[in-house]
């Protein structure tokens, strides 16, 4: 792993004991069930072995057993198909062995395949390897795998060793649930080691190591990851997902974990080194009928040393123009030489979600931006971090540099590059420092784009290149030398610095919600029916007129008034429920700030 001064490999590498329920409970070390028949397969070494063993499987009871590979290399030329309460153990994952007979083709080792109607149960293989084919740096052959399950309920694959897989997947999982991979190692591998698609439920994916993806072609190789792999299949992603102690290593074009989407991810105490991007978790379209991604929780985890390729990130989360992702927490990271890119400046970087906190992260060698808020950002705390030294920023990003950046770059499908960069946002309790002063960033906090009601307080901010803190603080409630008059977005009790860090003002207007001090931009343009309290945006971008906003909607009201309302929630991002109904159709109507009005402190 290299030098690793300040981490905790006990954390990271330790807790080995996992307890476990359900199905997986049950399959947990491999032990067989009391009184389960058990088969010994005798190794001929005269050429392809799988029909001895499906011949084993076949003859367990309906009631299942284990079928024992003792010590050898096992040839297998049709792929060996397991079936419901059946074992496969080994003698040790570096003393049996199953790989690709000449005869397997673009197939895998082993199937572990149910049906709707009947979908397989507590499966398990344990201490054994196993390989198909050589990994290379050119593309995947499809279909030669090592492991595949498909409609499994209980399922578990322990101590076995993973290697030189020249198809997709060293394993895959679809319309699976209660999977436990646990302590196994996956080592050379042309796209994915280990990867979970449509309609997976309860997947525990435990002190593993992952180590070495080949393919120099492919434009994604994961070591662990979760998505679709066609497009209309499947209702939802995944539900209750666990990632912890793993160690992964070696994926120099692509992700270390990566996580297309579901509910109830936990992604904790990892060891991450050498990958382009750490960990990865976003909301992808067009693949299920319910795209999602919420409560995930990245904790604990380790990243070092990042590729420093186009894209390079420690974390990134990302939601989409039709679903944001919510309900994000990214706490207690150790992000280390993620250096940042023109295209994903930010060792942790926030596109398109809702209800974040980054909060306590140690965060080194970084450049563009420790942390990157950008394409909508609502409700974030960025609180208890530290930021220590900027290196290697891209050419042409060194004016931008700061710990903190608030943005609309335009991303992930979205063209749009004048959007408000964040909503609701509390920057405190962070330091920002250098080991020396080359290493400073430009800035504590950048921002270039408006943002609605961020609080800046309590940081220590040790040394900066620049003679402020801070730059363009007209999108900023902070260092006024004067009251404010400009781009201010902010909510009642809100308050406003002076230029000697002083809270000099406070909003007293609106008394809920968020006012502004524009009230001439047009920032949107509705169309609203009489009765309802839900209007369409028709022109502009949905994403400036965020839950809580006083707008006013002129010709909406009673008679043909001025609507003075407020937003109350996104139905379908572009469809927004107000909270009083329009008294009249308007077509089209221009959606304007209401004011905000300033109090002396």
């Amino acid at each position: 792993m290299g030098e690793q001064t300040g981490i905790n490999r006990r954390r990271v590498l330790g807790g080995l004991g996992v307890a476990a329920t359900g199905a997986v409970g049950a399959a947990l070390a491999g032990a067989s069930p009391a009184g389960a028949v058990t088969t010994e397969v005798t190794l001929t070494g005269s050429g392809d072995e799988s029909a001895a063993i499906q011949a084993a499987i076949d003859a367990l009871p309906a009631a299942g057993g284990v079928v024992l590979l003792p010590a050898g290399t096992y040839l297998v030329g049709t792929t060996i198909e397991l079936r419901s309460r059946v074992t496969l153990r080994g003698a040790g994952r570096s003393s049996t062995l199953l790989r690709d007979h000449a005869s397997l083709g673009a197939r895998p080792v082993i199937s572990v395949v149910g049906s709707a109607a009947e979908p397989l149960v507590d499966v398990v293989i344990t201490d054994l390897g196993i390989r198909n084919g050589t990994a290379s740096t050119g593309d995947y052959t499809d279909g030669k795998d090592g492991v595949v399950v498909d409609r499994c309920d209980g399922f578990t694959l322990e101590r076995c060793l993973v290697r030189e897989i020249q198809g997709s997947d060293g394993i895959t999982f679809k319309y699976s649930r209660n999977i436990l991979v646990q302590h196994c190692r996956f080592h050379r591998c042309n796209y994915s080691m280990l990867y979970v698609l449509v309609e997976c439920e309860d997947i525990r994916i435990l002190e593993n190591e992952f180590d070495t993806l080949t393919s120099t072609v492919s434009p994604n190789t994961y070591a662990i990851g979760t998505g679709g792999d066609r497009k209309g299949e499947g209702r939802y992603w995944l539900r209750n997902l666990w990632i912890e102690r793993n160690v992964v290593r070696n994926n120099p074009i692509w992700e270390g974990i990566d996580c297309h989407g579901g509910e109830n991810v936990f992604i904790q105490d990892n060891y991450v080194e050498n990958c382009k991007i750490g960990v990865a978790v976003q909301n992808a379209r067009g693949y299920v009928e319910e795209p999602v991604l919420r409560n995930v929780h990245v904790v604990g985890n380790v990243l070092l040393r990042g590729t420093g390729l186009p894209g390079n990130r420690g974390i990134t989360v990302v939601g989409n123009l039709d679903v944001l992702s919510e309900n994000i927490t990214i706490a207690d990271n150790r992000i280390q030489g993620f250096m940042g890119h023109p295209d994903a400046p930010g060792s942790i970087a926030l596109y398109l979600v809702k209800d974040v906190r980054v909060e306590r992260n140690e965060i080194r060698d970084y450049a563009v931006y420790g942390v990157h808020l950008t394409n909508a950002v609502f409700g974030a705390s960025v609180i208890g971090n530290s930021f220590h030294d900027v290196v290697d920023t891209p050419a042409g990003q060194e004016a931008a540099t700061a710990a903190i950046g608030i943005d609309g770059l335009g991303a992930y499908g979205d063209t749009t590059n004048d959007v408000v960069g964040a909503y609701g946002i509390r920057i405190e309790g962070n330091t920002v420092g250098a080991t020396a002063p080359e290493r400073r960033p430009n800035w504590f906090i950048n921002v270039d784009r408006p943002t609605v009601s961020v609080q800046v307080g309590a940081n220590e901010v040790r040394n900066v290149r620049q003679d402020t803190a801070y730059r363009n603080t007209a999108y900023l409630p902070i260092d006024r030398g004067s009251k404010p008059r400009d781009h201010l977005v902010q909510k009642r009790g809100d308050v406003v610095t002076d230029d000697r860090g002083r809270p000099r003002w406070v909003v007293s207007e609106p008394r809920i919600g968020f006012g502004s001090l524009d009230t001439a931009t047009v920032w949107a343009r509705v169309d609203t029916t009489s009765g309802s309290d839900v209007v369409e945006v028709v022109g502009g971008d949905w994403r400036k007129l965020p839950p809580g906003m006083n707008v006013r909607i002129p010709g909406a009201g009673p008679g043909g008034s001025v609507l003075s309302t407020r937003i109350l929630e996104y139905r379908e991002l572009t469809r927004i429920r107000l909270e009083k109904a329009a008294a009249r159709t308007v077509a089209a109507a221009p959606v304007r700030y209401q004011e905000l009005r300033l109090t002396e402190a």
